[in-house]
C-alpha cells in the first residue's frame, strides 16, 4: 500500500515539473518577445535621430548656401548694392548691369537645386520646373543628393552634391536624402525691386516604408543697400 501511494507521489510531481517547465517557457518567451521589440524600436528611434540631425545639417545648409550667394554679392558688386544683391550666381564679375529692357540677371523666384562649384569655391543654382515631392510619382532625382570624393587620396567622401553636380566625380555615392530651394520675394514680389528674399530648405527622405521631412525658412534682407 505504501509503494503504490509513493508511486502516485511520483507520478503528481513529474506532472508538476513538466507544468512548471511550460510556465518558464512560457514566461521567458513573452519576455525575450518584449525584450526584441524594445531593442527594434531603440534601434529604429536611433537610426531616425542619425537620419533626422543629417537632414536638419541639410537644411540649415541649403538656407546658409542663399546667404553666402547674397554676401558675396555685396563684396562683388558693392558699387551697386541696390540692385545686385539677388544676382544669379552663375553671373561673372562686372555683370551685374541691366539688359536692354533695364532688368537685372536676378535670382527668380521659383524652386532651385544647390549645387557647389568646387573649382571656384562657390555656391551655385539651378531652377527646376518641378517641385520636390516624394509622395507622387514625379521625377525627383535632380533633388537627389550624392556623397562624393573631393579629395581622391583619402577615398572618403568629403561632400554631399546634387545629381548634376556629383556626377563630374567617380562612383557618387546616392544618399536617401533630396533637398529643394525655394525662393519667393514677399513685397514687392518683382523679384527686381524687392529689397526681400523669402528662402525655403526642404530636405525630404525615406526610412522604413514612411516619407520624413525638414523644412527651414528664412528672410533675407538687402540691408547694405545704398539708396541715392
Amino acid at each position: 500500500m505504501l509503494k503504490k501511494y509513493i508511486q502516485i507521489l511520483k507520478r503528481k510531481r513529474k506532472a508538476e515539473t513538466l507544468l512548471e517547465v511550460i510556465v518558464a517557457i512560457f514566461i521567458l518567451t513573452l519576455g525575450s518577445g518584449a525584450a526584441t521589440v524594445l531593442i527594434v524600436s531603440a534601434m529604429r528611434a536611433n537610426t531616425f535621430s542619425k537620419d533626422n540631425l543629417i537632414a536638419l545639417n541639410l537644411a540649415v545648409e541649403g538656407i546658409e548656401a542663399v546667404r553666402n550667394i547674397r554676401d558675396t554679392n555685396w563684396i562683388k558688386y558693392g558699387f551697386d548694392k541696390e540692385n545686385c544683391w539677388n544676382l544669379s550666381p552663375e553671373q561673372t564679375v562686372g555683370a551685374c548691369a541691366p539688359d536692354v529692357s533695364g532688368d537685372y540677371p536676378v535670382i527668380a523666384a521659383g524652386e532651385y537645386v544647390l549645387n557647389f562649384d568646387t573649382a571656384l569655391s562657390a555656391w551655385r543654382i539651378d531652377s527646376q520646373a518641378n517641385t520636390l515631392d516624394l509622395t507622387d510619382a514625379i521625377d525627383d532625382d535632380p533633388y537627389q543628393l550624392f556623397k562624393v570624393d573631393f579629395i581622391i587620396s583619402d577615398s572618403e567622401p568629403d561632400l554631399i552634391l546634387s545629381e548634376s553636380t556629383s556626377a563630374a566625380y567617380p562612383n557618387p555615392e546616392p544618399t536617401p536624402y533630396y533637398r529643394m530651394i525655394t525662393i519667393g520675394y514677399p513685397a514687392p514680389s518683382n523679384a527686381q525691386d524687392a529689397t526681400e528674399m523669402t528662402v525655403t530648405s526642404l530636405v525630404q527622405w525615406r526610412q522604413g516604408g514612411q516619407i520624413h521631412q525638414i523644412e527651414l525658412n528664412s528672410i533675407l534682407t538687402n540691408y547694405q543697400k545704398v539708396e541715392n
